[in-house]
Order: structure tokens, then sequence, then C-alpha cells
């Protein structure tokens, strides 16, 4: 995942905590991870679901002052 984070965030971005987990509680699921600028004018959030022995399916909702426009999506199958 370290590619993927450093690829969608930039030095100075920093970790949301409450935004951040394990799909179902699970490590096994896949993770996501969600980082934002220092402004928090923008934000990434990083899904893997490597170890993921079925699909997953992730519901985001945005709070907190990120902003609401446009979501780019891109995806890697590995």
């Amino acid at each position: 995942m370290t590619a993927q984070v450093t690829q969608f965030a930039k030095p100075g971005w920093s970790f949301v905590d409450s935004a951040s987990g394990y799909f179902g509680g699970d490590r096994a699921n896949g993770s996501f991870v969600t980082l934002k600028s220092p402004d928090a004018s923008a934000y990434s959030t990083i899904v893997e679901t490597s170890t993921a022995s079925s699909p997953q399916t992730a519901h985001f909702t945005l709070a907190g002052g990120l902003p609401t426009g446009t979501v780019h999506v891109w995806a890697t199958n590995l």
C-alpha cells in the first residue's frame, strides 16, 4: 500500500484515523486509509483488497469539512 499512498498523497498530508480501517473489521477483507491535505482542501482514500477472498463493497460518506466535489476513481487489478 506504500506505493499507492505516495501516488495519491503529498508530503505534509496526514492520516484521518476515523476514516481508515478494515472491511468488516477484519484485516483479511482488505483495508482503507484516508489522508487529507494540511488545509483540508483535498483528500485521498486508498482501498486495498488484495487479501480478500471475495469482492468487497465500500460506501463512503464525506463529512468533517472535506470537499464534496467531483470524485476521481483509479483502479489497479492485480
